[in-house]
Order: C-alpha cells, then structure tokens, then sequence
C-alpha cells in the first residue's frame, strides 16, 4: 500500500533549518515593509519594491472586505430517503424536444443533480437523426437567465395565478355574452394537443355567438412555398426536401442549412452527400450575400435582390430547352461581369444529367418564384423522389395574407382581445403592418411570455409561461412522426405553461400533463 507522497518548498524544509521554522506558519514569510512604506509622503520615491507593494494591498482589501461583509451561511440537508434517479455526480438523461416556433430539434438533456446543463441530438430521431443547431445546443442557457418573467403580471404588477385567471376569464366571459371577437396569433404551432385546445376554448367561446380564430405566423416567413404548392398541387404544403438522396442541387437565396425551412434536418442530409468517399453531390448556390450555404457551395454566382426572379426564369428556359420543353418569356441579366448566365447554363446541365436526384430551391418569399420552382422540380422529375409531398413538413405554418387582414381587423377597433404565444409581432412583423398601433387598439391584450419582449411590455396582461425544460409537450414536426416534450427540471419561478391557463379558463380541473397523457393514452 503506497503512502502519501510529501513534497518540501525547499532544502530549509527539509534540513528543519531553524530560520525557516521561525516564519513557516505567517502567510508572508518576508516582513512587509509596511511602516517604511506608509512613512513616504511621495510613492515615487518610496523604497518598496512592486512585490511588496501588491502583497501588502492584497492583505489590506482583504481584510477590509472580510471585517465589511459578514460572509452568507449556506445551510445543506442530506437526503432523508435519497431519490433512486439521483447520483451526485452522476448525470442524468432525459429525452426531449426543442420547438421554438422556428427551429425543431428532438434532443437528449443531460443533466446533473437535477439541473440541466448539456444537450445533445437524439440519434433515434427520424426528422433531425441526431443533429441539433447551435442554437438548439444553446438553448440550456437560457434557462438561468434571471430576465425571465417570475410571475404573471396585470398593469405591470406581479399577481397571483388565481387574480390573473379572474381577470382573464371575466374579459372572456363579456366577449362571450356581447358577441365580440378574441383572437389568437402565435409563432407556428406544430402540438397536436396544444392545437386540440385552442379548438376547444374556439368551441367555448363561440357557444354564444362570439367570434375566436388562430393566425399563426414565422418571423421568416415561407407562406409563399404554401401558396405556391397550393396553386401546384392542391395543398397548403411545405414539401419535405431529402438532400440525402440528391445528387445536384441549386439553390437561389436559400440558406437552407442554417436559416432554412428544416435546417437541422437538412443540414444533417447535405452533409450525407458531401462526403467523397460516399457519393459528392455538386451545389450550385446564386446568391446576393455570402451565407454559410453559399460557402460551401462548388459554384457561387453573386446576384443582387432583384435578379432572383431573372435567374429562377433563366434556370427553367435552360433546362426546358434540354429536355425538348417549352420555355417561358423572359429578359436578360443587366449586366454579366461575374458569368452568372454560364454557371446557371451549367447548373442546368447537370441537373437534367441528375433527373429525380436532384433538388432546386429558392427563399424568396415570392410565390411566382416559388410557382417556376415548383415547375423546375416537376420538370425534373424530383417530387416523389428528393422532394416528399406526401409526409410534408408541419413547420413554418405562417400564413401572411391572414396576418395582414388581423392587423386590418385590429385597426377597426372590432377585437376585443388578442392572445399573443410564444411570438413577437411588434418586434418582427413588417414594420409597415402597423402592428404596434393596431395592439393598442385592443381593450384586452394578453401576451404569454418568457421573458420580457416588445410586444408583451404593451399588454397588459401577461402570463409566465417558463422554459421549455420545463415543461410537457407533444411535437408533429413531419409526416406522422411525434415526439415529446418532457421537462428536465421543476419550474424555478412561479410560471406556467399557456395550456394549464386554458384548461383553467375552460374550467378544466385538470393539468396539461394528464390532458396529454389522456389523448396519447386514447389515441
């Protein structure tokens, strides 16, 4: 058995030498020349070297915060019957999903001691097979953000739950008696129970005649790849695009791998096919700024905003007149100094050479673009192949014609409350929708919130409604997949999700959890 091993600061340690031993125990083994150092009117003639003089300064702050400041106790209980999950120093894993209204992400939380402080992809995952974004890997920070709301507040006060439900049912219950208009907008919603619940209170509050209806809506918007794919094929879609089986890929304006429709999901895809040893794929990206996309493309061409439409119009008639079909009227480029018309001419080439392996998209929120885009890909061959419209996307369900004619509606003065989730019109809505003047305009304003932004300041109800990590959920982020939210942590302030508010107004005596517990448990 070895023994402790013992280290001396020097051979006077070690030979016990008397010298040494008379100043082991002082922190400072030199004297301070503190008296010679105070006795000096000017310190640029003083004799005390810089060592001393910090050493002395060290001691003194020191002293001085200590005899200030009583230091806090903090008092630690044991466990009296330890939790069987809980290990000190052991972590703990919980499987989760992340849905901001953007960005989708079915995660793994990693936590230790009950406190969450990792996440990571979760590989089971069909949609994101692992990957997760920055921003979703960042996530866990904002949890300890000590900005957050820390209670529901009315005026700018913080209340109680049961002052703000009164409030908030006796509003409702006016409009139900009046006939008058409440509506919803919130960021894209894609919980099947949570839309369940909105139906619900919609029911509720029409039974007597009273107007409730739901917009939802993306801060970057993609209503237009909706509309276009309604005019195409019949439905308000966005297509699932499997950059995993694409050879050849054009993209014009589409930061598809960062800021895109899925950019989790795709990202993880592309990164299939730019893989040598596996099969490269060739990348074609027409763009006005530099994105990460555009950076990892093979060929760039740099376009400005309003040469889009032109390049969309060029790559059709090109790959049109390869393929024997007709091509549509279209004008030249001003000006060519970067040889864009060559690089569409061969991205044309090798696209019609990667029939059904290919993939074309734009992010131009245009739905004439969005209209030739669909045409090109048709032409092509890739929808049912690269381009999926029978397990679309639920993502980006924004629909802008319909926030326009709520901004319109607000204006009148007709809406009586809005219910603003998890979004910030005021912030990133159109500055000419005018949304800022509209909200004022509504008697009842009720923002759910995490924390304090523009659009829930001009409220003057606001319901906490805590951090994801916090809380239960279901997701349908494509097809027929689901995952689950589950919460990693108790709530640390007194929020509460924006269903357990409904289910209260509803009169529902019954928490969001076993409301989904009880629609899986039947479904």
């Amino acid at each position: 058995m070895s023994k402790n091993k013992i280290y001396w600061r020097g051979s006077e340690e070690l030979e016990k030498d008397p010298s040494f031993l008379k100043t082991a125990d002082k922190e400072f083994s030199e004297e301070l020349p503190i008296e010679q150092f105070l006795g000096k009117k000017e310190l640029d003639s003083t004799k005390t070297n810089r060592r001393d003089f910090l050493k002395f300064m060290g001691f003194g702050i020191t002293a001085a915060t200590l005899a200030a400041c009583e230091t806090p106790v903090v008092k630690s209980l044991p466990y009296v019957v330890k939790p069987n999950d809980v290990m000190p120093g052991i972590a703990n894993y919980y499987a989760s999903t992340y849905f901001d209204g953007t960005d989708y992400g079915s995660i793994v939380v990693k936590t230790r001691e009950g406190r969450p402080i990792h996440i990571e992809g979760n590989k089971l995952s069909p949609v994101t097979k692992g990957c997760v974004s920055a921003r979703i890997n960042s996530s866990v920070l904002s949890l300890y953000n000590t900005k957050r709301y820390q209670a529901p507040m009315i005026d700018g006060t913080p209340v109680s739950w049961s002052s703000i439900n009164s409030s908030v049912v006796g509003a409702l219950q006016t409009i139900k008696e009046t006939g008058g208009n409440a509506r919803i907008l919130s960021s894209t919603i894609i919980s099947p129970s949570s839309l369940e619940l909105i139906s619900k209170l919609k029911v509720w509050m029409e039974e007597d005649g009273a107007s409730l209806t739901h917009t939802m809506y993306d801060a970057d918007s993609y209503s237009a790849v909706r509309a276009a794919h309604k005019a195409t094929h019949g439905s308000s879609i966005v297509p699932n695009y499997h950059f995993d089986k694409a050879k050849s890929v054009v993209s014009i304006s589409s930061d598809f791998v960062i800021n895109g429709i899925n950019p989790v999901g795709f990202a993880r895809d592309y990164g299939i096919m730019r893989n040598p040893d596996t099969g490269m794929s060739r990348h074609y990206q027409f763009e006005t700024t530099l994105t990460s996309t555009g950076s990892a493309a093979d060929v760039r061409g740099a376009i400005k905003p309003s040469e889009q439409g032109a390049i969309v119009l060029m790559l059709h008639n090109a790959i049109a007149r390869l393929m024997g079909k007709a091509t549509v009227e279209s004008k030249s480029l001003a000006s060519d100094d970067n040889g864009v018309q060559a690089k569409v001419s061969d991205a044309a080439k090798h696209l019609v050479a990667n029939k059904g392996q290919s993939i074309v998209i734009a992010g131009a929120n245009n739905i004439n673009i969005q209209i030739l885009v669909n045409a090109i890909n048709e032409m092509l061959g890739n929808y049912g192949t690269t381009i999926n419209v029978n397990a679309p996307l639920h993502l980006r369900k924004g629909d802008d014609a319909s926030v326009a004619g709520l901004v319109s509606e607000m204006k009148t003065g007709v809406v009586d409350a809005i219910m603003l989730i998890d979004c910030d019109p005021i912030y990133n809505l159109p500055g000419s929708l005018g949304f800022a003047e509209a909200l004022s305009k509504v008697k009842t304003r009720i923002a759910f919130s995490e924390k304090p932004n523009a659009s829930s300041e001009a409220c003057n109800h606001v319901c906490a409604t805590g951090h994801y990590l916090e809380h239960w959920n279901d997701a349908n982020p494509a097809g027929d997949s689901v995952s689950f939210t589950q919460p990693a942590i108790r709530p640390i302030y007194d929020t509460k999700q924006w269903q357990d508010s409904f289910l209260s107004w509803l009169g529902v005596n019954q928490s969001y959890y076993d409301f989904l517990k009880a629609k899986w448990n039947s479904d």
